[in-house]
């Protein structure tokens, strides 16, 4: 299949897509009966590591910042401030581009979130000192993934994707419970913790700021 261009979990997602479409074409009596049990989803085999070592991510945003081209140099601080606040890529242009509002000077809540469809509750990002400093540095330049990822890649040879999982690696590296990565990342907590222990997000900004002092070393 990958050798025609086709991936398992996209093989697999489109199954999905096409056999919750004939369940509900059955319950409207639109197509007939079908069992779908045998349809069974590709295997999809080992994750592949997306992480980047820290020293490897540190001298690949270095590089970027200190070019004489402002557009690398922006590459280079967009892509220092996703990596210290953990977001994704279409994250970190709505913080530039201020997409949301500011619940005190280092936590922000986007408007809208890529998990806002099934999540508990809004994105928060959660800003160390540097990842501060870092946004002071960030022009609003690129709209759009699209626009964002290539002039990164033109920059450093590195797609931003891989920042965000190479932050949370190494947050598992400095000791960081689990429960503190996922909330910098974004994960949605569930209903239960929510409704019982609302996050303290003064000791996450703590975790945050470990990240960020062993990337400023």
């Amino acid at each position: 299949c990958i050798q025609h261009g086709y991936r398992p979990k996209t093989i697999n997602h489109d199954l999905t897509c096409v056999k919750t479409m004939m369940e509900w074409a059955q319950v409207l009596e639109m197509a007939p009966g079908r069992n779908f049990k045998g349809v069974k989803n590709l295997p999809l085999g080992p994750v592949a590591q997306k992480a980047i070592p820290p020293k490897k991510v540190k001298r690949i945003i270095d590089k970027a910042q200190a070019s004489d081209r402002d557009l690398f140099v922006q590459a280079g601080n967009w892509m220092q401030l996703q990596y210290l606040t953990l977001t994704r890529p279409s994250e970190v242009i709505r913080v530039i581009f201020q997409e949301g509002e500011w619940l005190n000077k280092w936590l922000f809540v986007l408007d809208k979130g890529k998990m806002d469809h099934r999540a508990s509750m809004r994105r928060h990002c959660v800003f160390s000192k540097l990842a501060l400093e870092s946004l002071k540095q960030c022009e609003p330049r690129w709209h759009r993934l699209d626009s964002y990822s290539p002039a990164c890649i033109r920059a450093t040879g590195q797609s931003p994707g891989p920042l965000r999982h190479s932050a949370a690696s190494r947050l598992e590296a400095l000791n960081a419970t689990p429960d503190h990565i996922e909330m910098l990342l974004g994960h949605t907590p569930s209903r239960l913790r929510l409704t019982y222990r609302s996050p303290s997000w003064k000791k996450y900004r703590a975790t945050a700021e470990d990240l960020a002092s062993d990337f400023a070393s």
